[in-house]
C-alpha cells in the first residue's frame, strides 16, 4: 500500500513528493534537500517489495514497482560523470562530486552513487562491469577533501571521512558501507587475479583484479576504523558494529531483500560457528561453521575459493549469477563453509565429496562429534596450564616454609589435593577424548595426543615434587623438633639436681601428704 499513496510524515506511511516520484522517476531537486538520496531509496524499496509482490502473486502490481525502480536509477545516473546527480525538468545539477548536501543525506554524489539493489543493471548503465569496478577504485583513490555544501558548516561526518584517509570512501557514515563488497561481486575470477599471495599483495595486475582491491580495502577498514574501544564514526542502530561482525565473519549481504545473497569475503578468525537456535548451542552442534586456516596472519587477505561442505563454488559471473556469492537459501543448508588462502592446495579439504555415500545423519554426527573433541582439546589445554600454575604455587609455599621453621602443613595438604583433582580431571577429560576420536576415526589427526601427554605427565610430576618437598620438610621439622627437645631435656635435669633440697611436704584436707616439686 505505502507504494502507491503519498505521504512521509512521521508515522504516516506512504512516499514524500510521491506524485514527482512516480510520474518523472526522480524526485526534483529544489522540492527537496535530500532528492537523489531519496529517490534511489525509493527506487530500493520499489524493487524489494516488487519480489515480495511476484511471491503473492499480484504480478501486475510487481511490473509496475521494478519498472519505476529501473527507471528511478537510470534518470538520475549522470553518464558523463559515472555518478548520480540532482535533477529537475529533466536537466542535471552538477555540482563537485565532493560538496555534500544538495540533494544527498550526511554524503556527497561520491557516497551515494552506487545503488545495490540491481547490481547487475547498475553496471549496464556504466557500460560493463569493469567500468563499474574502476569507479569504485576511482573512488578510493579521490583526495579526501570536501566541501559543506548547503550544509553550510563542517560537520563530523566530514572530518571523519577525512581522517580516515580512505580518499572519498567514508565509512564514518553508513551510505557507503555497502560498496567494497562491489569489488568481490564485480570479480570476473580471472587466472592471474587468482595465482599467488605476490599478486594479492600489490603487483600490477593486483590493481586490475576487482575482488583483491575489495579485500585489502576491507582488510584495511577493519584495521584502521575500529578498535577495542571506538568506532570510526556513529554507531547508528548497532549497524556500525553489524558490519564489523559480518566482515570478521567473512559474509555480507549488501542488499537485504533482494535475492542476491551473500558476499564472500575473507574471515577474520579461523573458526567461527554460529548457532541458530539455544537449543543447538546447548547440544554445541553448530548450524554454520566458517572456517580460514590462515586468518589471523598475511596469508589470510586472498581467498582464492570457498567450499561448501567440500564442494567448489563457482565465482566467475554470468548474466545471471553474481561472483563471489551465496544465496540465502543455500547459506542455510550448509554445515560448513571453508574459506581457502591463496598459500593452500586447490583441492582442499573435500570432506563431503569423499562420503557422498555416508548418509546426512551420519555427516551430521561425524561434525557434532569433531566439535565435541576441539572443545576438549581446549578443556585438556587449559587443565594442563592450571596443573603448571598450581606446581609453581606448591614450589613457592614450600620453599618459603623451609625459610621459616614452622611449616604450614595445611596448605602443602590444599596444594596436592588441588594437583590430585586436577589430574582426576585430566585423565577423565583424555578418556572422553580418545572415546570421541575412536568414534569419529581422525586416527590422522593426532595433535592433541601430546597435550594429553603433556597434561597427564605434569600432574604426576607436579604430585611426586610436591610429595618429595613435603616429606623432606616434614622431616627436617621433625629434627629440629628432637634436637630442641633433647636440649629442653638438659637444661630441666640441671635444674632438679641443684634445687632438690628445696621441696618440702605439706598436709591435704583428707590428711594424706603431698609432695610439690618447685621445678
Amino acid at each position: 500500500k505505502d507504494s502507491f499513496v503519498p505521504g512521509g510524515g512521521k508515522g504516516q506511511g506512504g512516499k514524500a513528493n510521491y506524485h514527482d516520484y512516480d510520474q518523472h522517476g526522480y524526485i526534483p531537486w529544489p522540492k527537496s534537500t535530500d532528492s537523489v538520496s531519496g529517490t534511489l531509496d525509493f527506487a530500493f524499496s520499489d524493487y524489494a517489495v516488487s519480489l515480495a509482490a511476484t511471491k503473492l502473486g499480484h504480478q501486475a502490481e510487481s511490473d509496475r514497482l521494478r519498472k519505476r525502480a529501473f527507471k528511478a536509477r537510470s534518470e538520475l545516473f549522470d553518464s558523463s560523470e559515472g555518478l548520480m546527480r540532482p535533477k529537475n525538468n529533466g536537466m542535471f545539477k552538477r555540482d563537485d562530486p565532493k560538496q555534500w548536501g544538495a540533494g544527498f543525506t550526511e554524503g556527497s554524489a561520491w557516497h551515494h552513487s552506487f545503488p545495490p539493489f540491481d547490481l547487475q543493471g547498475l553496471a549496464e548503465l556504466h557500460g560493463s562491469r569493469s567500468a563499474l569496478a574502476a569507479k569504485i577504485k576511482a573512488m578510493l583513490s579521490q583526495p579526501g577533501t570536501f566541501k559543506p555544501g548547503s550544509y553550510r558548516r563542517t560537520i563530523h561526518e566530514m572530518e571523519e571521512m577525512r581522517a580516515l584517509a580512505f580518499g572519498q570512501y567514508g565509512h564514518s557514515n553508513q551510505p557507503v558501507h555497502h560498496v567494497l563488497w562491489l569489488l568481490l561481486m564485480l570479480d570476473d575470477a580471472r587466472p592471474e587475479c587468482n595465482a599467488t599471495l605476490a599478486t594479492a599483495v600489490g603487483s600490477e595486475v593486483a590493481e586490475t583484479c576487482p575482488r583483491l582491491v575489495g579485500e585489502r580495502a576491507i582488510s584495511q577498514t577493519l584495521q584502521r576504523a575500529y578498535g577495542v574501544d571506538y568506532f570510526a564514526g556513529d554507531e547508528d542502530n548497532g549497524e556500525m558494529g553489524a558490519w564489523f561482525v559480518l566482515a570478521a565473519l567473512g559474509l555480507f549481504e549488501v542488499a537485504p531483500g533482494t535475492h542476491q545473497g551473500y558476499t564472500l569475503g575473507s574471515p577474520l578468525f579461523r573458526r567461527v560457528d554460529l548457532y541458530n537456535s539455544s537449543k543447538t548451542m546447548k547440544a554445541r552442534v553448530a548450524s554454520l561453521s566458517l572456517r580460514n586456516r590462515n586468518a589471523g596472519t598475511n596469508l589470510a587477505v586472498h581467498v582464492t575459493q570457498v567450499l561448501v561442505d567440500g564442494d567448489v563454488i563457482p565465482v566467475a559471473a554470468s548474466a545471471t549469477q553474481l561472483s563471489w556469492t551465496l544465496s540465502y537459501e543455500r547459506l542455510l543448508r550448509t554445515k560448513v563453509l571453508q574459506f581457502v588462502t591463496a598459500h593452500e592446495p586447490r583441492d582442499e579439504p573435500k570432506v563431503a565429496a569423499q562420503s557422498n555415500d555416508i548418509s546426512a545423519a551420519d555427516r551430521d554426527r561425524s561434525f557434532e562429534l569433531q566439535q565435541r573433541v576441539s572443545i576438549l582439546e581446549k578443556d585438556l589445554e587449559a587443565q594442563r596450564k592450571d596443573a603448571q600454575e598450581a606446581l609453581a604455587s606448591a614450589l613457592r609455599s614450600v620453599s618459603k616454609s623451609e625459610q621459616e621453621p614452622v611449616g604450614d602443613k595445611a596448605a602443602c595438604k590444599t596444594e596436592m589435593e588441588m594437583l590430585v583433582s586436577q589430574k582426576a580431571i585430566t585423565l577423565q577429560l583424555q578418556q572422553q577424548l580418545e572415546s570421541l576420536r575412536r568414534q569419529t576415526a581422525l586416527t590422522a589427526d593426532t595433535d592433541a595426543v601430546p597435550i594429553f601427554l603433556v597434561a597427564t605427565i605434569c600432574s604426576l610430576m607436579a604430585v611426586v615434587l610436591l610429595s618429595w618437598f613435603c616429606f623432606m620438610h616434614w622431616r627436617k621439622s621433625r629434627r629440629d623438633a628432637i634436637r630442641d627437645t633433647a636440649r629442653s631435656s638438659s637444661r630441666v635435669k640441671g635444674g632438679s639436681n641443684e634445687k632438690s633440697g628445696k621441696t618440702k611436704t605439706r598436709r591435704t584436707n583428707n590428711g594424706k601428704a603431698s609432695r610439690d616439686s618447685v621445678v
